[in-house]
Formats: C-alpha cells, structure tokens, sequence
C-alpha cells in the first residue's frame, strides 16, 4: 500500500509609505531550512511481513528588501514561504499458507489446515498401493508443502461391484494375474464373464459379459397361489403361498438360465382324504380323514345289505371309496293267493 501527501503554502505582503530622509537601504534575508527524515521499520513474523518508509522534507524561504530616499521611502516586504510535505508508507503482507502440493499416484490427501504453524494434511495409501504416506509443513509460506507418496503394490484388487459373477482369486499379482470368473445364474445373471488384470494406472480388475435374464412362469404351479412382480432375474420378485388342499412353506425362486421357468418349492399336497359325494346306502363314521391317520368305519344303513367296505384315497385330496352294501329286495304279495298257503 502506497500513500502520498503533498501541502503547499504560499503568503505575500507589501506596504509603500513617503518620508524626508535621503537614504537607500537594501536588506535581503533568505532562510532555507531542509529537513530530511527517513524511518524504515521492518517487523517479520510468521504470518506478516510489514516495512514502513516515511520522508519529510520542509523548505522555508523568507526574503526581505528595503529601500529609502529623500524624495521618497518605499518599503516593500515580501514574504514567500513554501512548506512541502511528502509521507510515503510502503507495506507488504504475505499470507504464511503452504502451497497445495502435487499429489502422485496412489496417494489420498485430505487438507484440513495449510497454514505454517497449525498445518494439518491427512494422507493414506489408495487401494492397491502401500507405504508410509505422510505430509510435513513447508519451509516457508509460499512454498508447496513436503508429501511423502505411496507405492504401487504390484497387487490387483477387486471392483467394486462384483454383482452378478462367482470369483475365483488364485493370484492377484499384476506380473501373474490368475482369477476366473462366470455367471451367477442363482442371482439372476447369464452370458459369457470375461475378467482383465490391472495395471499401475489402474489398480482395479474389470469384470465384464454378465447380464440380468428374465423368467417365464413354471408350466405346472399346481398347488401354489402365485402374484409375479418382477420376472427379471437381478430383481426377481414372485410372491408365493401353498393353494388350499397343500401345506408347507411356498417359495418362489429365481430360474437359472435366460427364459426358463421360475422354481416353486414348499407346498405339498394334503394327505387327507374326502368324504366322497354320496353315501347313501352306509353310515359312516369318519374318526381321521389323514392318509397317515386313516380311521374311518362304516356299515349297511337300514334297508341296505352286505359287508361295508371302506378304501383309503390312493393320495391326498382324492375321496375315499365305499362299497359292499346294496339295497334289499322286498316282494309284495301278489294280488290273489287263492289256493296257496303262503308263509
């Protein structure tokens, strides 16, 4: 920051008066004063560098002249004065920062604080890259801070995102890169999988080839009640539950190749069996209608004749069977028995 100050004054007076002396005086008078002052003040400290000049120079002249005849006095006074004045004020202010340093390869930094006396950079190694890392304050402000950098391990890491590929890691060297990769068919993925090493540029393996596939619905869902949401293999969504007639626990799974049907597993059929859809002709006492607990007893009904017979279903949700009663046959008497003795 530059300032500069400049006053000049100027005064003048002159006064003539008449008198009977003969005389003639000449007086002449000249001061001049210079007055130089220099300061120079330098103040450094680790955040502010200051320095401060100041110059003043004063000039002050003053000229006086008398003259006087007998004819005449003429007295003429002329008083000049000049002052000059010059203040100029010089500072500099450097900010004590470091420079943001040149971050290599391999090398995480977060900077919190760059300034000299409370500096604050955190550094660690990238994936794939190892070492001490450390960051150190600069010498001086201005200059970019000291950062001491990761080296490449040699060593490939996995992506990311693996979703979709079963992985096989027998090396991951960069110089004897020996992993093998397919399809997750159980996840909803098919195609062909590729994977490709690393390299110094970049630490990270690629994996490629692998797609979502689409499921069709099973040909025979017989015993399931089904709400299909999403067929898509990467987000299969089928809602499942046993139909009535079966029991277990239903589930809905993703198919394994591109367009097959989905899987549907849990439910079983009911080993119970019906009643069947006539009777007539028994009475039936139904104690357990399960296959694995199968009591049911019957015989004739009144007006029914034989052995009752009672046949378990051959699998669940089918009617058992009856048989062996038929009905009796009653004669009526013939209209005239005339000449017969009847018992």
């Amino acid at each position: 920051t530059t300032t500069t100050t400049t006053t000049t004054t100027t005064s003048t007076s002159t006064s003539t008066s008449t008198t009977t002396t003969t005389s003639t005086t000449t007086t002449t008078t000249t001061t001049t004063s210079t007055t130089t002052t220099t300061t120079t003040t330098t103040s450094t400290t680790t955040t502010t560098t200051s320095t401060i000049t100041s110059t003043t120079t004063t000039t002050t002249t003053t000229s006086t002249t008398t003259t006087t005849t007998s004819t005449s006095t003429t007295t003429t006074t002329t008083v000049t004065s000049t002052t000059t004045t010059t203040t100029t004020s010089t500072t500099t202010v450097t900010l004590a920062d470091c420079l943001v340093a040149e971050v290599p390869e391999g090398t995480l930094v977060t900077e919190t604080d760059l300034h000299i006396d409370t500096f604050k950079v955190d550094v660690k190694c990238a994936r794939g890259f190892i070492g001490e890392p450390k960051a150190e304050a600069c010498e001086h402000p201005g200059l970019p801070y000291k950062l001491t950098a990761c080296e490449w391990s040699n060593v490939c890491v996995s992506p990311d995102d693996t979703s979709g590929y079963l992985i096989t890691e027998t090396s991951v060297k960069a110089d004897d890169f020996k992993v093998t990769v397919s399809c997750s068919a159980e996840d909803g993925y098919h195609g062909t999988a590729v994977v490709t090493g690393c390299s110094k540029k970049d630490n990270r393996y690629t994996l490629a080839g692998c797609k979502g596939f689409v499921c069709s619905a099973p040909s025979d869902p017989e015993g399931y009640l089904l709400t299909e949401l999403d067929l898509r293999g990467d987000s299969f969504d089928v809602q499942a539950k046993c139909a009535p007639g079966f029991h277990g626990t239903a589930t809905a799974k993703n198919c394994l190749r591109h367009l097959d049907g989905y899987r549907l597993e849990g439910c079983v059929r009911a080993e119970v069996c019906f009643s069947p859809k006539t009777s007539v002709g028994y009475d039936v006492t139904e104690t357990s209608l399960s296959r694995p607990n199968w009591k049911v007893e019957a015989k004739c009904a009144d007006g029914y004749t034989g052995v009752p017979k009672v046949t378990k279903c051959k699998q669940g949700l089918e009617a058992y069977e009856l048989s062996g009663c038929e009905a009796k046959i009653n004669c009526d008497s013939p209209d005239s028995t005339d000449g017969y003795l009847v018992t």
